[in-house]
């Protein structure tokens, strides 16, 4: 039981959906040309849904709404429902229905997601359909992120209470988007209660195209950069397919900036293993990228990737156009290279954000139980099994997906931050630890201000901390090469885990890993852990056993440069 806060305007209007007439000045409701007799307050529930059918209605709003200044229960809007939905003949809403016009979203209140239409003076009106009530979004203006060298286009559209970053699967194009009914409902869906940032990745649409593979690091930079001229200190980000797996690593390593994370349709590795089944295998894979660098021309086959639109020629062909002109062979080859060898598995445990997963139970792409054990994976994660087969997230019932994205966006939007990050650390011990060595402290650190890390105390060595694993590497080659040429002998050990700072320091178990790391490694030797060997592309790593670290065996590799 609760009070209201104070009454809600019930607007006016005159509308149409299914065999229904609905006048808001006369208050009259008509089905199939028959007027029906409607409780007031079922009447009002009615309106207000349908002014708000843009988004989910809270329970308390629509108390607030209905029973102005009155003490009511949760019962009593749920009989008040009931007997709209008779009214209208919609009972396939209920329990959460797919069906309905008025569909229940559990544990957050309701949405009117029926076709509308402005009713005429006749019961046949063919009225064009009634716009939100927010303005319709014109195709917003496409402007640019500096990352690095590179220029990063981005778009924004909306103004809601929450940002939302929209990481697209494989290659995007932030304009074409806007040219097909499909992807253009579903922006403007997100951007109705949500400030919705889209960008294209580098490499692809109207972004920049870059010299050799782009890393997850450059990546996650793009996605900084976007967020910091778009002025987003914190969103939620929303990635499918091929923009899941960048997601989950810029959520464990940037907590801070991740309000939340959507993974829709997803996957973590992409070349089949014993603990990873669902993948394909490797000879598959290298077939799937030899048909892009030769059939590109030809497009892709649109049953696979969206089996509801298959009979659709019109959109076989836009996307096929949309695909062309959104990457070159060359370039779609590239990503799907770059993918091959990731696996992000190990990252899902230090994910410590509100995360919602989504996942077609008959995705052809990549399996459902693929969703179930990403979710399984990440501490407190949400699974939703949604029916269908489409990949592609625009194809089949966007509003399966959409509905509940819109109920986590409004439950998470103000989350605290976690305090544990994600960091790769660089652990550099003297062979002989005699006497202070000034060369290498200096040295050491001008590879930090290179490579964007930064010094950390630590109890024996030296020790640095990176955002970034590539980067990592590249001090911890860099380092390897001037002890080379100065005649040093230095132990050099990687590792990627949960840290928290502790003011010029960091905590956590990972330190004393990398350390122990550092012990076992031969002299001038680049010695990673196995998540560090998961999660960059352009080395080759030899196993090197493995070490003892908290009782615990800890397997690592000797890493080169290819």
């Amino acid at each position: 039981m609760r009070k209201a806060r104070g009454p809600r305007t019930i607007g006016c209007m005159r509308l149409r959906f299914e065999n229904c007439d609905i006048d808001g000045d006369t208050r009259e409701l008509k089905v199939a040309g028959r007027p029906v007799d409607v409780e007031p307050r079922a009447f009002d529930l009615l309106m207000y849904l349908l002014e708000h059918r843009d988004r989910v209605v809270g329970k308390d709003e629509l108390l607030d709404a209905i029973w102005p200044r009155q003490i009511v229960t949760e019962t009593a809007l749920a009989r008040c429902v009931m007997k709209a939905r008779k009214a209208i003949g919609d009972s396939s809403g209920r329990h959460g229905g797919k069906h309905g016009a008025i569909r229940t979203v559990h544990g957050h209140g309701y949405r009117f997601v029926g076709a509308v239409t402005a009713a005429g003076d006749g019961a046949h009106s063919d009225a064009p359909p009634v716009p939100a009530p927010q303005d319709r979004p014109l195709p917003p203006v496409t402007r640019y992120a500096r990352s690095g060298d590179l220029s990063i286009a981005y778009q924004v559209i909306g103004t809601g209470p929450v940002d939302i970053v929209l990481v697209n699967g494989w290659i995007s194009n932030v304009e074409l988007a806007w040219e097909h009914p499909r992807p253009r409902r579903f922006l403007e869906r997100l951007a109705s209660f949500a400030r919705l940032i889209n960008f294209d990745k580098r490499g692809t649409g109207l972004s920049d195209r870059s010299a050799g593979l782009p890393t997850f690091e450059q990546r996650m930079d793009d996605v900084r950069a976007v967020m910091d001229a778009a002025g987003s200190e914190r969103a939620v980000l929303m990635g499918y397919s091929e923009g899941g797996p960048m997601c989950v690593l810029f959520a464990a390593t940037y907590p801070e900036r991740t309000a939340g994370l959507v993974l829709y349709g997803t996957y973590m590795k992409r070349v089949r293993s014993m603990d990873y089944p669902w993948a394909p295998t490797r000879d598959e894979r290298l077939a799937a990228i030899e048909a892009v660098d030769k059939n590109w021309d030809q497009g892709l086959d649109v049953e696979h990737y969206a089996p509801s639109m298959a009979g659709d020629a019109a959109f076989a062909n836009w996307l096929m156009a949309y695909w062309r002109r959104s990457a070159s062979p060359k370039t779609a080859g590239e990503i799907l290279r770059m993918n091959t060898d990731i696996d992000m598995c190990h990252v899902l445990p230090s994910v410590r954000v509100p995360t919602l997963v989504m996942h077609r139970v008959h995705d052809r792409d990549s399996k459902a139980a693929e969703g179930r054990y990403i979710a399984s994976r990440i501490p407190g994660a949400e699974f939703l099994e949604l029916p269908g087969a489409d990949h592609l997230v625009w194809a089949g019932d966007m509003e399966d997906i959409l509905v509940p994205v819109e109920a986590f966006v409004a439950r998470v939007g103000t989350a605290a931050p976690a305090e544990s990050v994600l960091m790769t650390l660089l652990a550099v011990t003297p062979a002989d630890p005699g006497a202070p060595d000034a060369g290498l402290d200096r040295e050491f650190g001008a590879c930090l201000d290179a490579c964007q890390g930064r010094p950390v105390l630590a109890e024996q060595g030296l020790l640095g901390a990176f955002d970034g694993t590539g980067r990592a590497l590249r001090a911890a080659f860099a380092m390897r090469d001037w002890a080379v040429r100065s005649g040093r002998g230095l132990h050099i050990a990687l590792h990627v885990g949960e840290c928290v700072h502790t003011g010029t320091g960091v905590s956590g178990a990972p330190v004393a890993a990398v350390q122990a790391i550092a012990g076992a490694a031969p002299d001038n030797a680049v010695l990673v852990s196995r998540i560090v060997r998961d999660l960059v592309t352009g080395y080759s790593f030899d196993d090197a056993g493995s070490v003892q670290v908290t009782r615990r065996p800890l397997q690592v590799y000797r890493a080169e440069r290819l």
